[in-house]
């Protein structure tokens, strides 16, 4: 039964069905897998490949295409590198995908967080493109865009895991996702509106262009 719990729980973050087993193993290659797996040992390299594919079927509100597809490649990788069949186990357990839980801390802490901080600079910069209060006055509006969601890496880098699980466990029934959590929670946009601020005083034209006067 392990082995079904560890595909179950790859595809868990991904919000779709997993697979049927048949797909990926045969009778023989499911004895083989039972009678091999080792709790403390990484996940294996054909359930990270799992979690890929379902990943990159799935494309999460605000990603756009690049983003989303370099946090699936991303978090594939670090599942294999730093997620065990024992946390995978802990993970499928009722009620697991909540603040508190050690595994469940641990996946967003070690996989999925880490893998947001190139991410955040293409969702901030659409968001940013497409925001039509920005000022006429600054400049270039592309590096303006690019510099709000560079600013925010550190942030997401530093703070990311803390801040979407205390937004989880204040708004449990608003926030269900690690990654809504972070772009939905106060010390997120505080800092986004903060990065604004600085980027436009970068990019801000000093003076009004000159205008000739009607006779």
């Amino acid at each position: 039964m392990r082995i079904f719990v560890l595909l179950f729980v790859a595809f868990l973050f991904c919000a779709v069905p997993p697979p049927s087993l048949a797909q990926d193993f045969s009778e023989e290659e499911l004895e083989n897998e039972l009678s091999i797996v080792d709790d403390d040992a990484p996940v294996s390299a054909k359930t990270a490949a799992a979690y890929l594919d379902r990943c990159l079927a799935r494309v999460p509100r605000r990603f756009t295409p690049s983003a989303h597809e370099e946090y699936c490649v991303c978090t594939g990788a670090l599942m294999r590198q730093n997620i065990t069949n024992a946390d995978l186990e802990a993970l499928n357990a009722n009620g697991a995908k909540k603040p508190g839980n050690p595994a469940f801390e641990k996946f967003v802490n070690d996989v999925m967080m880490p893998c947001m901080e190139g991410p955040i600079v293409d969702i901030a910069y659409v968001e940013c493109i497409e925001d039509r209060s920005n000022s006429p006055l600054i400049y270039h509006i592309p590096k303006y865009c690019q510099c709000v969601g560079t600013s925010l890496v550190p942030f997401v880098k530093q703070a990311g895991a803390s801040t979407a699980m205390v937004n989880m466990a204040r708004h449990p029934d608003e926030f269900r996702e690690p990654i809504d959590a972070l772009l939905r929670s106060t010390p997120f946009i505080q800092q986004k509106n903060q990065a604004y601020t600085a980027c436009k005083r970068r990019y801000m034209k000093t003076q009004l262009p000159n205008v000739r006067a009607y006779p």
